[in-house]
């Protein structure tokens, strides 16, 4: 979970801002290529929390037990 977090906000955060900062003016190829990164940075976490969340269903189920 920690590696999609630091890749989201590698791709989202410091590319875009740096480039919106400097701005440089992106050609639609980068642009798509940067929006896509950040796409799989979020489906990385959302993968990592449905996993999250089910090792904690299974400890309660155990515990309950």
């Amino acid at each position: 979970m920690n590696s999609a977090i630091i890749y989201a906000i590698l791709a989202m955060l410091v590319v875009r801002g740096i480039m919106q900062v400097l701005e440089s003016n992106l050609s639609s190829v980068l642009n798509a290529l940067i929006s896509g990164m950040a796409g799989i940075g979020h489906i990385l976490l959302t993968v990592s929390m449905v996993i999250l969340l089910l090792q904690i269903r299974r400890s309660v189920s155990e515990a309950d037990k």
